[in-house]
């Protein structure tokens, strides 16, 4: 049975354990998304001129995509299926709409990202994402 796995992926080394754990247990039916969700700063930003709100998400599209590229050095013998996403927006908000949206089996994340920690034990968006999931969380710890 094929099997959707959503991989948030940051660039920090917590998120590139979160993909390579994710693959071994991938089979070559699966499918893996990586989604890499930028939190857009709007405000603050007109002292820099007239800057448009499409310039700016085209410019969080670009950046997202630059982070995804970085994920490419893990997923070199990956034997399956894979889509990239960007998002903008509230991260753990679009890391589950994406799951919901895509019926994944289960997603994959590191512990830590690269956002300020709340707390010790948990990244602040690796914990929201645990309760707002409607599927299974599989949290790998950064060594």
């Amino acid at each position: 049975m094929k099997k959707t796995l959503l991989v948030p992926f940051d660039g920090s080394e917590s998120s590139k354990q979160a993909v390579t754990f994710a693959l071994s247990l991938a089979k070559e039916e699966d499918r893996m998304i990586l989604i890499n969700v930028q939190k857009p700063q709007y405000e603050g930003l007109e002292m820099f001129g007239n800057v448009s709100r499409e310039k700016l998400d085209s410019y969080y599209l670009e950046e997202g995509k630059k982070v995804l590229d970085a994920a490419k050095d893990c997923l070199k013998d990956a034997q399956i299926e894979l889509e990239e996403i960007v998002r903008i927006g509230l991260p753990a908000i679009e890391i589950t709409k994406v799951a919901k949206d895509f019926s994944v089996h289960s997603i994959y994340m590191g512990s830590k990202g690269m956002s300020p920690v709340v707390n010790n034990a948990l990244g602040s968006v690796t914990y929201s994402v645990i309760h707002l999931a409607t599927c299974p969380v599989t949290i790998v710890p950064y060594n």
